[in-house]
């Protein structure tokens, strides 16, 4: 990967999963803790976080399970997606609060920099030129290394690039879900296989897939008769929770 000068591990955790029991069942932060320092230990340097996985509680999870471990480990986490008192989440890619963003996210993850950050969804409000700026910016001040994007299109990935660099780019993508029209009832206005994918090799990029495993359907770890709680993310998820 020309455009990240690192030597990263083929598989990476993600850290949805480590929100807590509030938003993931059957988990905790302990085991959460120890699974990601189990898996820094059998190589795995890659971890793909963001504020808006358990409210904040995911980022400071991995905080606490990488302190004395930082130089070990390649951080990848995000922006744009904000929440209000009752977890309702909106699209923000304002330049004034990504800067807050990233100055909560240093400060939940115990750390003076981020290695990779991600644009997590496009804002409809907020031309790409004058939010990739900021980042440029912020890259400049030494916050973050490298900058990519989460579930953008095509055009609008070469729109950013004409304003920075951008080192990589993230999208839905397992053995069931090989160019999907939409993630959790929200539309992509992409398709991996056949758009991202040859244009992250075009340009160097690296790919990031999020929900490699299905959330879990191909781990083995849901049967067609599992319920997930109210508050489980996962109940969201209309693939997982068809008649």
């Amino acid at each position: 990967m020309k455009k990240i000068e690192e030597k990263l591990s083929a598989l990476g955790y993600g850290c949805w999963g480590v929100s807590g029991p509030s938003f993931w069942d059957g988990t905790t932060d302990e085991d959460s803790i120890k699974t990601i320092q189990r898996a820094i230990s059998g190589g795995i340097n890659v971890f793909d976080v963001a504020p808006v996985y358990g409210l904040g509680h995911a980022e400071e999870v991995l905080g606490k399970a990488i302190k004395g471990l930082r130089d070990k480990i390649f951080i990848a986490t995000k922006c744009g997606l904000l929440w209000d008192d009752q977890g309702r989440t909106r699209n923000c890619l304002k330049p004034e609060s990504i800067r807050k963003e990233i100055e909560n996210s240093l400060r939940r993850l115990g750390t003076d920099h981020v290695d990779l950050y991600q644009l997590h969804w496009p804002d409809p409000e907020v031309e790409i030129e004058e939010t990739m700026e900021t980042m440029v910016q912020l890259k400049k001040e030494g916050k973050i290394r490298y900058i990519g994007l989460s579930n953008f299109s095509i055009a609008e990935a070469k729109r950013a690039m004409k304003v920075g660099e951008v080192s990589s780019m993230q999208g839905l993508y397992n053995l069931l879900e090989r160019n999907p029209k939409s993630y959790h009832n929200i539309p992509l206005d992409y398709r991996v296989e056949k758009e991202v994918l040859p244009f992250v090799l075009e340009n160097g990029m690296a790919f990031l897939p999020y929900s490699p495993l299905f959330q879990g359907l191909l781990a083995g770890a849901i049967s067609d008769k599992k319920k997930f709680s109210e508050h489980d993310v996962r109940a969201a998820n209309p693939k997982l929770n068809s008649p």
